[in-house]
């Protein structure tokens, strides 16, 4: 956590220096390209941990393929250290910033928010949002799979549907990240399980 925390402080921290570049920087270019992947299909249907491995492995390739410009600009990593992967992606990140920084700074809040391993992900299409009190978001899969997530709290993503009519989310694709929670229900007399939305992603 304070690894992250170091590292998002030293991004904001190098916006001001970066704001008074003009040529392009061969980490520009990394960067540009990290922020491409990191917004692509292939990462967004992706759970946090899986995201962050194909990440740094992208970004390792993308080192070997301009290692020759980065030593021209002084810009040499010895991989033999466990900790160069990781210096070098920091590098690539506070570039990055100049290109994605909405898609990044939402990264680095994923990663805090969903390290619990017992979150799960669900994609589909919204079909209906039900329940007064307390709400329902019913989501259909590829499968013909219908599942309900209960909502019960402030969820990353859940301005969008606040301030959407029904006809405008309906047969969204969505990827919808959740934990199993426990709540009691009057009728059965017990406690059940219900799969609270932690977070949605928007993939139209």
């Amino acid at each position: 956590m304070i690894r992250k925390i170091l590292f998002i402080s030293s991004i904001l921290f190098s916006l001001c220096v970066l704001s008074q570049e003009t040529k392009e920087s061969t980490l520009d270019i990394i960067a540009k390209k990290t922020c491409e992947y990191l917004d692509s299909e292939e990462l967004v249907v992706l759970d946090t941990q899986q995201k962050t491995i194909k990440l740094g492995a992208f970004i390792i390739t993308l080192y070997g393929e301009y290692e020759e410009q980065l030593k021209e600009e002084g810009y040499s990593m010895d991989f033999s250290s466990d900790s160069a992967g990781e210096e070098f992606g920091e590098k690539v990140g506070i570039h990055m910033v100049k290109f994605c920084s909405n898609s990044l700074v939402a990264f680095a809040g994923e990663s805090e928010v969903l390290e619990d391993e017992n979150v799960g992900y669900f994609l589909g299409k919204i079909e209906a949002i039900v329940g007064e009190d307390i709400s329902f978001i019913e989501v259909r899969n590829n499968e013909g799979i219908l599942q309900k997530f209960v909502w019960l709290g402030n969820f990353i993503g859940s301005d969008v549907i606040i301030s959407s009519e029904m006809n405008d989310i309906k047969n969204m694709n969505v990827k919808i990240a959740y934990k199993n929670t426990e709540c009691f229900s009057r009728k059965l007399n017990e406690y059940i399980i219900r799969k609270e939305i932690i977070k949605i992603e928007y993939l139209d």
